[in-house]
């Protein structure tokens, strides 16, 4: 039964892919992930982005008054690095009973790597703002519509302790693997 199961685990986002896709008729189709969550469930996602959430404010601006602002994009941003996402595999391992990542298991085209789940820095974030601003990152949200049509947005990485990205343990993203 668990290789039957192994197997529909793996063939259902094609198939749904192949289903979305005659859903869509004449649309353009620009990818997709598959998200895999810690109670054994999967949702797939058309027309992925990641959204990088964080805030800016003036260094004596109180931080309430704080603007929200956010950065999308098709590859993950850690520091300075940037990882290509188109074909690759992220694996979130968590610290022991704790709603924050330990480790990313990155598994690329031609490249295996464990990232630490290091903020992006400012100047990916906001390349314009004036020095004198504090660009301080939330969050790294995993935005798509699924293959029938209904926006979803899943919380990978939170950088504060201010953001958390899951209500319960078992709606935590264990693995998105993106085609």
């Amino acid at each position: 039964m668990k290789t039957l199961s192994g197997r529909l685990g793996r063939l259902l986002p094609a198939l749904l892919l192949a289903l979305g896709a005659t859903h869509l008729g004449a649309q353009e189709m620009t990818g997709v992930a598959t998200v895999y969550l810690a109670d054994g469930s999967t949702v797939p996602l058309r027309d992925w982005t990641l959204s990088y959430e964080y805030t800016v404010r003036g260094k004596t601006t109180p931080m309430a008054q704080a603007r929200a602002e956010s950065r999308t994009a098709r590859e993950l941003w850690l520091d300075k690095d940037v990882y290509p996402l188109a074909g690759s595999r992220l694996q979130l391992l968590y610290k022991k009973q704790s709603p924050f990542i330990d480790k990313i298991a990155y598994q690329g085209q031609d490249k295996k790597k464990d990232l630490k789940p290091k903020a992006p820095h400012r100047d990916r974030l906001a390349p314009d703002a004036d020095g004198d601003l504090l660009v301080v990152p939330q969050s790294l949200d995993l935005r798509g519509e699924t293959l029938t049509g209904t926006k979803r947005s899943f919380c990978l990485l939170s950088y504060t302790v201010l953001v958390v990205c899951f209500s319960e343990p078992s709606q935590q993203v264990v693995k998105v693997e993106f085609q």
